[in-house]
């Protein structure tokens, strides 16, 4: 047998030390090991008890008990006596189980093995990484409809209900530990891998294509180093991101069982990060060089350049050694590994690691853990073990990877020569040239910028070259290597996960801004707009939305792009048609958009345990109330400590959020695109008229301050993290986590590089909030101007269960409804500005506002209206002012009015 074959047989024996029917079975008369060795039985594995992985993996999951707890009553909890699920991250308990049958769970599980049994397998591997990725799905097949999602929740210990039995079976079979003379002997590595540059990259873009295409390179070049490693050691290998229905992953999958009919994700919207975080089963740092991680990162990132290049251009030597140089020094990859030390006769592991490490931590940081540690081992159930630990050293290789990340890569590859149109640092690769610069040279005239690019070997396109579309490289434009193969890449991606799973035409800033029109339900509207798409693309026009607007239908356009201008007369009167229908349903046919980058607060902090609930939070209630109280005076007001599985139960949460919420809220309502979703960092392009909606959206769902009983309904008064559907329980990050969002509003012309350097700029502002937890709106009028505004979701005095952005919503109301003038905002202002606030009692704040409500009124209301209009817009308003200062306040009305009108006028 092979050493891959053993290692997956050991995974297989550590994945099934438990049945996953253990929580509903424990303390209930029945062997839970006798359970387990029949399980492994009925699936051809050899039963083992998996002491030392099982034991470390314990160590790092549960908590303290005192000496023979495990035989006190009061210290014990059968699950299906009093069920009880806590969550992770804000310790907020789910206790909604209907009466619980262990014999409806046992019934599911013996049902499940014996369908896996009539799979088969080439090998180990093949049946480890099968029933890591389908196990739970077969027992909530065979599971009643009102049962199934308690699969979701089911904890792997009752007494520490806070990770479910399947994330401590992954744990488990990802740890490599024997135990021999009552002394761990560890066999196992921490491993950090990270590429970059991530913002530099991706932010330099012209064209939506560019973020997107950026965005999605990085997310795929990360999951070819983690497949990489879960092709060696498996993917519960891989502790952050979560793997499980992670679209790439389970694509992967399908094509391993090439039989199989997975049914894989989303593949267009990237989602995983630009890191990964493993737990790898060997010691031997050569072995896990061997990998060559960063070769086959850097590889994969040259071979979709090459074939982008060898698919639109045709290339001397010269021009493609200076591609592959452009494209080779790229990309900064790093990674680190601590191997994880042995104990001995005379000290434990845990104190051997910490001595290796201690120098790298305050004092009273190692002193206070040490402390714990002692006092458990001299008086708890189980001795601790290195797995204890495991958030100290989580910590210590986030320390380690900063390190390394501030040696910086060097590279002596220099050029000199005219520049990328794009990211404005490398030498241009090809050009194409203006109508204007192909007559000079036809007439030989060569300008010094087409001489300049003739001698730095860049290869010249004729501006009606049709061998390179215009989407990809336009008029006047010069690309370098990575920019072009940034802007390219679908070609490459249609050749390894098909023409469905790429997006092969990302939205414009015209097609956002005009999203609500193109999706208007009204037929006629929709047939009039197919009519002038279709006679716009017979004329050999490659169609962008931007043709709606008739400042576009102009001979400069048409000439730029080398259209017939004799279509113009008959494109006009068509659009025009268009126009009138627009005005006849009252539409407002915008020429802004957003862009909304979304960022959670401190997850550095969260993943390294610094923002943990309270350790006495994580027991069960029963435990709770029945600790000793020395063992309470212990753990007493300390958080509590990482563990693998809170990593994996972090990294699932954003899973749930990115996959499957993001998407949903921003393209499934048909409010924009999303560029971006990868767990707690989102960028995502919206139309005008759903921006506010999404933007609370997306917040409250990062929490899972949701209400999903009739949609997706955001709600600061649910605070559990826990979403309750009929069929699944999905855990979110919960209402401790914060989030902070940037929204940059900008016309469609707009520089795009401006546009996110703006939105960039917005979310440094909500970053900046104390406390975070704050949103900052930046709008870019195209006259010059630029108003920005910040306030928090939520303040104490706000009831409204969509906190700031509810109170938001209603004064938009006011104004979309017309019972008041935008030019109310103006006026408002006009009178403020006259005043010293500062130094003026609030009642003449009061008054100013009221004054300028009645100003602004519809006049056609009658008394009753008026009067009650004036007193529910003030009470928001002084609502409003209370909470932010004043040129905040004054800029969320000015952008609140601006996004009821629709743009400037």
């Amino acid at each position: 047998m092979s050493m891959r074959e053993k290692l997956f047989e050991r995974k297989l024996k550590a994945f099934f030390h438990d049945s996953p029917d253990k929580p509903f079975i424990l303390l209930t008369g029945e062997n839970h090991e006798m359970r387990a060795h029949e399980i492994c039985e009925k699936l051809g594995i050899v039963y083992e008890d998996s002491k030392g992985s099982d034991i470390v993996a314990s160590s790092m999951e549960r908590y303290y008990l005192p000496k023979n707890a495990s035989k006190n009553k009061e210290l014990q909890v059968v699950f299906q006596n009093e069920p009880e699920f806590v969550h992770p991250l804000s310790g907020k308990k789910y206790r909604s189980f209907l009466n619980i049958q262990k014999d409806v769970f046992k019934k599911a599980v013996d049902d499940a093995t014996r369908e896996l049994l009539q799979k088969n397998f080439n090998n180990n591997f093949e049946k480890f990484v099968y029933i890591w990725r389908y196990l739970n799905e077969y027992l909530k097949k065979y599971t009643p409809i009102e049962y199934r999602k308690y699969w979701d929740i089911v904890p792997a210990d009752t007494r520490f209900p806070n990770h479910t039995i399947f994330e401590h079976l992954k744990v488990t079979s990802s740890m490599n530990a024997d135990l021999y003379n009552k002394i761990n002997l560890n066999n196992m590595t921490l491993f950090i891998f990270t590429i970059g540059p991530v913002q530099e990259y991706i932010a330099q873009a012209r064209k939506t294509q560019d973020l997107y295409w950026g965005s999605y390179i990085l997310s795929y070049l990360t999951w070819v180093a983690i497949e990489k490693v879960i092709e060696v050691y498996g993917p519960d290998s891989i502790i952050f991101p979560d793997l499980m229905e992670q679209p790439l992953c389970d694509f992967w999958i399908e094509k391993l069982f090439n039989d199989e009919k997975t049914d894989v994700g989303d593949l267009k919207t990237p989602s995983i990060p630009n890191r990964f975080f493993a737990i790898l089963p060997t010691k031997d740092i050569q072995e896990i060089r061997s990998l060559n991680l960063e070769k086959v990162v850097r590889d994969e990132f040259i071979k979709i350049g090459d074939y982008v290049i060898n698919s639109l251009l045709i290339c001397d030597d010269i021009q493609k050694e200076i591609f592959k140089n452009q494209l080779k020094d790229f990309l900064d990859v790093y990674w680190v590994a601590l191997p994880l030390e042995n104990g001995n006769a005379d000290k434990a592991d845990w104190k051997v690691q910490i001595d290796m490490i201690r120098n790298y931590f305050a004092d009273d940081e190692i002193e206070e853990i040490e402390k714990l540690l002692q006092f458990v081992e001299n008086n708890g159930e189980y001795k601790p073990n290195i797995g204890n630990i495991y958030g100290l050293l989580y910590s210590f290789m986030e320390k380690m990877i900063g390190a390394r990340k501030a040696i910086r890569n060097f590279s002596q590859y220099e050029e000199e020569g005219r520049k990328c149109s794009i990211c404005g640092e490398r030498n241009v690769i090809v050009y194409r040239c203006t109508n204007d610069e192909d007559r000079n040279i036809k007439k030989g005239r060569e300008s010094h910028k087409i001489k300049i690019l003739r001698k730095q070997s860049a290869i010249i396109k004729k501006s009606d070259d049709k061998g390179i579309p215009y989407k990809y490289i336009s008029q006047g434009e010069g690309l370098c290597g990575i920019c072009l193969e940034k802007r390219a890449s679908e070609l490459y991606f249609k050749s390894i996960i098909g023409d469905n799973n790429v997006e092969w035409n990302f939205p414009s800033t015209a097609e956002i801004a005009l999203l609500d029109i193109i999706n208007n339900p009204d037929d006629k509207l929709k047939s009039m707009i197919c009519d002038y798409i279709d006679m716009v693309k017979s004329c050999g026009i490659n169609f962008d939305y931007e043709l709606l607007y008739e400042e576009n239908l102009n001979e400069a356009y048409f000439k730029k792009y080398n259209f017939p201008s004799d279509k113009l007369p008959e494109l006009k009167k068509l659009l025009k048609c268009i126009d009138d229908r627009i005005n006849n349903l009252k539409l407002n046919k915008k020429k802004y958009y957003a862009i909304i980058k979304f960022d959670g607060d401190d997850m550095g902090k969260w993943l390294s345990g610094e923002k943990a609930p309270d350790m006495l939070d994580m027991y069960h209630s029963k435990i709770q109330n029945n600790l000793p109280d020395d063992f309470k005076q212990i753990i007493k007001n300390k958080r509590r400590l990482m563990t693998p599985d809170v990593h994996s139960s972090i990294s699932k949460a954003l899973k749930n959020y990115s996959v499957k919420y993001v998407r949903k809220i921003v393209e499934e309502s048909g409010a924009g695109k999303v560029i971006y979703s990868g767990g707690d960092d989102v960028l995502a392009i919206v139309n005008l008229n759903s921006l506010i909606d999404v933007m609370i959206r997306l917040r409250a769902a990062f929490s899972g301050h949701l209400n999903v009983e009739n949609g997706i309904k955001p709600d600061f008064t649910i605070d559990t993290g826990f979403i309750d559907y009929k069929d699944r329980i999905d855990i979110l990050m919960g209402y401790e986590v914060t989030a902070s969002m940037g929204v940059a509003i900008a016309h469609y012309k707009e520089d795009l590089r401006n546009v996110v350097e703006s939105v960039n700029q917005a979310e440094e502002c909500g970053k900046m909030v104390d406390g975070k937890n704050a949103f900052s709106i930046k709008l870019i009028l195209h006259s010059g101007e630029n108003y920005i505004a910040t306030a928090k979701w939520n303040y104490n005095d706000i009831s409204d269960r969509e906190g700031t952005i509810g109170i938001l919503k209603n004064i938009l109301s006011f104004f979309a409804n017309e019972k008041v003038s935008t030019s109310f905002v103006e006026k408002l202002k006009d009178s403020l500005d006259k005043l010293n606030l500062g130094d003026l009692p609030h009642g003449i704040f009061d008054s100013e506002v009221r004054r300028n409500i009645i100003r602004s009124l519809n006049k056609n209301l009658n008394s009753n209206e008026k009067e009650k209009i004036v007193n529910d817009l003030h009470n928001l308003l002084s609502l409003l002012y209370k909470e932010v200062d004043y040129d905040d306040f004054i800029g969320l009305l000015f952008i609140l009015t601006f996004i009821n009108r629709g743009g400037e006028k």
